[in-house]
């Protein structure tokens, strides 16, 4: 094998090394971005719970909590599966 062929084969690789890398550098950001925005939305969510737990408990409808969390839970968990078995079962 010629000098020439080697050197070629060598930065072949090295290409294909770097694309990758690329790739794989790619996927993380986007993993990274996208576990940000959950956690923001979650903390949203939490802050609105919040308010809506202090707001009912200042009008007294200490009883009206515990079911429309529940109500809210159950449907928001079963929009969620719902929606994750359609994207799914295209």
């Amino acid at each position: 094998m010629s000098e020439r062929t080697r050197a070629g084969h060598f930065l072949l690789e090295l290409l294909l090394a770097i694309a990758i890398f690329s790739v794989c550098a790619a996927v993380c950001i986007w993993l990274f971005f996208e576990a940000f925005s959950t956690a923001n939305d979650a903390r949203d969510l939490n802050y609105a719970l919040a308010a809506a737990k202090s707001a009912w408990s200042a009008a007294g409808l200490h009883f009206l909590y515990e079911i429309t969390l529940y109500d809210y839970l159950f449907v928001h968990i079963h929009h969620k599966l719902c929606y994750n078995y359609l994207l799914i079962h295209r």
